[in-house]
C-alpha cells in the first residue's frame, strides 16, 4: 500500500494519498480469515479508489506506456546483440541476463 503514497508524492498527484497505517491497524484474523473492523471500511474503499485513480492518471499514462514500450525494445535489441556475440557494457548480472536463453513458465 505504501507504493501509492510514494508514487503520488513523486508524481505530484494527490489522489494516491491513503492512510495505510489505519487500514493495517483495523485488520484482524478471525477463523483463519482476514477481516476489517467496520469503521475501517471507509479507509479500504478510499484505498481501492486511490489505486484506480493512480492507474488512470499515472501508471497507464500515455508517456509511461510509451516509455515502457521503448524500454522493452531496447532490452530486446540488447539481447539480440549479446546473443550474436557482441560485447556490451553491462554489469555481470545484466550480462548474464542478456546472454542466457530464458524460458517462460506459466503456473
Amino acid at each position: 500500500m505504501d507504493y501509492l503514497n510514494r508514487d503520488s508524492f513523486f508524481t505530484g498527484v494527490s489522489e494516491g494519498v491513503i492512510s495505510y497505517d489505519r487500514i493495517i491497524a483495523m485488520l484482524a484474523v478471525v477463523d483463519d480469515q482476514i477481516v476489517i473492523e467496520e469503521k475501517g471500511i471507509y479507509s479500504v474503499e478510499k484505498f481501492l479508489i486511490a489505486r484506480r485513480l493512480m492507474y488512470w492518471q499515472v501508471y497507464l499514462h500515455k508517456t509511461v506506456v510509451g516509455a515502457e514500450q521503448l524500454l522493452i525494445k531496447i532490452l530486446q535489441r540488447a539481447k539480440q546483440l549479446a546473443s550474436s556475440g557482441n560485447t556490451l557494457f553491462a554489469t555481470p548480472a545484466f550480462n548474464w541476463f542478456l546472454t542466457q536463453k530464458l524460458i517462460r513458465t506459466i503456473f
